[in-house]
């Protein structure tokens, strides 16, 4: 299945990938890849605008992605509303590695570019894999919304 949100690589090495270790399967949908190029967009701003400042960190990449994160599994909810859940977790996780390609790729310096295809790796199969469990567990228990305890004084 070729899935246009995969379009800087196609149907090659993203999809071996993700069949290594099978999530589900990846939902393709022009809506998602219009937000994925919504959110480059927004990220060449942010970098042209701290452009002067010298290189872009990692902080600001880590908090662009992560931030992006959240708002992707919501839209991607709201999307396919009707599907299971490890087929919308492959959709955030196929959308991720287009953007993570866009912002991450082209921030790494140059002595790490050998090792990108295993950083990328790592980032996405484990640290945004287990950042997408964890989002999606708040907000399926309701624990965002929870009230604090109340004391009272007797």
């Amino acid at each position: 299945m070729a899935c246009s949100i995969i379009y800087t690589v196609g149907k090659g090495e993203y999809m071996d990938v993700l069949n290594v270790n099978p999530i589900g399967e990846i939902k393709d949908d022009e809506k998602i890849s219009g937000f994925i190029d919504g959110l480059k967009e927004r990220w060449d701003e942010i970098v042209k605008s701290i452009e002067g400042s010298g290189r872009i960190s990692m902080v600001y990449i880590t908090k662009f992605l992560l931030g992006t994160l959240d708002g992707l599994i919501v839209f991607v909810n709201a999307l396919l509303p009707g599907e299971i859940g490890p087929d919308k977790k492959a959709t955030v996780m196929a959308a991720i590695i287009v953007l993570y390609d866009h912002v991450v790729a082209r921030a790494l310096p140059f002595w790490l570019r050998p090792f990108a295809g295993s950083i990328r790796y790592f980032i996405i199969f484990t640290v945004v894999s287990i950042a997408v469990d964890w989002i999606v567990s708040k907000y399926r228990d309701g624990s965002w919304k929870e009230e604090p305890p109340t004391t009272e004084i007797v």
